[in-house]
């Protein structure tokens, strides 16, 4: 598992409680953070200081202070895409049913079979995993619509165009106009001032977005280091790399990476 999950089980019972964590300590052998709260508060609480929340939700419907209920639509409301399980009695059925509206995955009967509670969490922390990768996308989406073929202005005249391409093509190597321009023969004057023209900036621009662009990309879709993504996006200088960037992001890469990844 390359990511540690983390499991919370919250339960006013500490019979129930300490069986379930001990339960599950025994399954995770030590590839999830299991933690407790006796009640809805304290793992909102709990929730709220923890930098990434939690993966897998195991609450009790009905506890003092806040209930499961509360808890997991406190915790809709605020954008938390936790996965929960319900620990319910027989003649709370109907509060499972409520629970399971408000995006509850799965209720569990007490007692709890131990069988049934351990193919319940490895399917809860598969859904909590689609639930992640479904949030980080939207994130990502929303903030970088370009990478995900958003932003991207139509070019009308086929020399830019084809211009575009051969640029795209070769991020990696040292780009110029010139360069562009004798490769769809145009004197570099005339192509500079149809490139602004079409693309709606001087081609040094154009070049300098689209680099970061694919660093950009490279940073969310591969573990390459962050010098290697400067040579691949055309920077011999890896300090250069993270000033440019930072100056056109407002974040350095590795800010960009652990924000958006």
């Amino acid at each position: 598992m390359n990511r540690t999950c983390s499991i919370m089980i919250v339960d006013d019972e500490s019979l129930t409680r300490n069986g379930l964590f001990r339960t599950l300590t025994r399954w995770a052998k030590g590839q999830c953070d299991i933690i407790v709260a006796e009640d809805g508060l304290e793992a909102w609480e709990r929730l709220r200081e923890r930098k990434d929340g939690c993966d897998l939700l195991i609450t009790d419907i009905r506890m003092p202070r806040m209930d499961g209920l509360e808890l997991i639509r406190k915790l809709r409301e605020a954008g938390d895409g936790v996965a929960a399980i319900l620990l319910t009695g027989h003649a709370e059925f109907e509060y499972a049913r409520t629970a399971v509206s408000l995006g509850a995955i799965s209720y569990l009967l007490k007692p709890i079979d131990e069988s049934r509670l351990i193919g319940e969490v490895e399917e809860g922390l598969r859904r909590a995993e689609e639930l992640r990768l479904g949030t980080t996308r939207r994130k990502r989406m929303e903030a970088y619509p370009e990478l995900f073929g958003g932003g991207r202005n139509e070019i009308a005249n086929p020399l830019i165009r084809e211009a575009v391409r051969y640029a795209e093509e070769r991020l990696a190597e040292p780009l110029t106009a010139k360069d562009a321009a004798q490769a769809v023969h145009l004197n570099v004057s005339y192509f500079s001032v149809l490139f602004k023209r079409e693309a709606g900036m001087p081609f040094t621009e154009f070049v300098t977005r689209r680099r970061m662009l694919e660093a950009k990309r490279l940073l969310l879709d591969t573990d390459m280091k962050i010098y290697e993504i400067a040579e691949r996006t055309g920077y011999q200088s890896a300090s250069y790399f993270v000033k440019l960037f930072q100056e056109q992001e407002g974040m350095t890469p590795k800010e960009f990476r652990d924000t958006y990844r």
